[in-house]
């Protein structure tokens, strides 16, 4: 009894220690995790300007071969994208410094770290590319007392200085250096010789910019004629400010003005040659002038700027010199004359006003048709003056649809009498150029009609 007792002591001991030994054997058969391998952190580009956007990457691998989680983090700067990944962009924040980013990879059960330092530093943008030469490019007739001019600026606002390359080679040499104003004025020109410059344009931070080789021709003479004028709204004469007026030649912007309360605008110091006059402002319809400068010339050239509208089907506008003193427009709408003895209405019949009667020279003298209203047209302008003669005038018809131009007229210089018929305008809005100097009244050339008015 005693020994079948030791027995069963005997066997339950064998069983525990045969069940703790196959533990331990399981515990020392098990594989130890290893923590991911990072072999690289990187950033493209490393350097970068505020706000600007830096690839991140990270390669990891795993010795057991477990899935990575890669996450970003940054002690500034964001995560457009997202912050998880391989590869993730990171905007920079609008402050300067060096920032460290962190790549943090998990296979599950560890992590390891790498990181990478992104400098942000402000950007130096170059200045932008000298342009708009005077005298324009292949100018010819420019004086020999010329002063050069450009413009070019600076992005970041830094402030620019000029190195002048010029001569009569073709690759100019340098002429000045540093120069803090866009303008030169270089000695000994000679009457006849043709020059060639070019400009570098510098920031003082390493952004530089190079312009072009323009050239020229010179004469002889002294840059002294003038172009001068006013701009006025043509639907009531009253001066317009914030106008945008450039003086071109050859393609090239030669200078540009904004008018103020007057609508007054002057260029001065200018060669003889030809020029293009532009004038722009929002809520009015761009209108240009090509113009020819003697010697010394001051000239006038007022405009007038039509109103861009949806409302009027058809707006005229007459413009003249300075004499003769008083021309007037004259439209005869169906049975309709409107003039400065009868103006019209907009919003009956006819349907059409003159909105300008301008009698001491240059105009405007400005007609809106709101609507043709089945009513055929004959547009007229009359030198109530008399004298000079209208073939003299210099007078210019406008003729606008709405916010287009559709048409431009100059006075003939031949022809005798007072009246230039203009144009036609069928009830459909068809337009037909007639352009010629009558001796007779639009009156006694359509005596059948029914005229409001009567004028000699």
């Amino acid at each position: 009894m005693k020994s079948k007792n030791l027995l069963i002591v005997y066997s339950i001991a064998l069983v525990l220690f045969l069940t703790l030994t196959s533990a331990s054997c399981d515990e020392l058969l098990e594989p130890q995790n290893s923590a991911p391998t990072i072999s690289n952190v990187g950033a493209t580009p490393s350097t970068l300007g505020q706000g600007e956007v830096a690839i991140l990457m990270c390669v990891a691998t795993d010795k057991e071969g477990d899935n990575l989680t890669i996450t970003w983090t940054a002690d500034a700067g964001t995560f457009p994208d997202g912050s998880t990944g391989t590869t993730v962009q990171w905007k920079a924040p609008n402050q300067n410094g060096s920032f460290t980013i962190t790549a943090t990879v998990s296979d599950g059960k560890t992590t390891t770290k790498g990181t990478v330092v992104v400098t942000v530093q402000t950007t130096n943008n170059p200045p932008t590319t000298p342009s708009n030469p005077f005298p324009a490019n292949n100018a010819t007739g420019v004086a020999t007392s010329v002063t050069l001019t450009w413009t070019s600026t600076d992005p970041d606002g830094d402030a620019l200085t000029y190195d002048v390359y010029f001569g009569t080679n073709s690759n100019p040499s340098l002429e000045v250096t540093n120069r803090t104003s866009a303008s030169y004025s270089p000695p000994g020109i000679s009457t006849g010789s043709t020059y060639y410059w070019k400009v570098v344009a510098k920031d003082g931070k390493g952004g530089t910019a190079t312009s072009d080789i323009w050239r020229f021709t010179a004469t002889s003479g002294v840059s002294n004629a003038s172009i001068t004028g006013i701009v006025s709204n043509a639907t009531n004469n009253d001066p317009i400010s914030g106008v945008t007026v450039k003086l071109q030649q050859s393609g090239s912007t030669v200078s540009t003005q904004t008018t103020g309360t007057t609508g007054a605008y002057t260029f001065s110091a200018l060669a003889a040659g030809t020029y293009t006059l532009e004038i722009s402002k929002t809520g009015f319809i761009t209108d240009t002038r090509t113009v020819s400068l003697s010697q010394g010339q001051a000239m006038t050239q007022n405009f007038s700027m039509a109103p861009a509208s949806g409302n009027v089907q058809y707006r005229i506008v007459l413009t003249w010199g300075q004499t003769p003193g008083d021309l007037d427009a004259h439209l005869y709408k169906g049975i309709y004359h409107i003039y400065y003895g009868n103006e019209g209405t907009e919003t009956s019949a006819p349907f059409t006003i003159l909105d300008v009667d301008d009698t001491d020279g240059y105009g405007p003298e400005t007609i809106t048709i709101y609507s043709l209203a089945g009513d055929s047209c004959k547009f007229y302008v009359h030198n109530y003056s008399g004298s000079p003669a209208i073939t003299q005038s210099s007078a210019s018809v406008k003729l606008y649809s709405g916010s287009t131009l559709l048409r431009t007229y100059n006075v003939p210089t031949t022809g005798t009498g007072y009246w230039w018929h203009v144009f036609d305008i069928s009830p459909a809005g068809q337009v037909t150029d007639r352009n010629y100097i009558s001796p007779t009244s639009p009156e006694n050339n359509n005596s059948p009609l029914k005229r409001k008015e009567y004028v000699r």
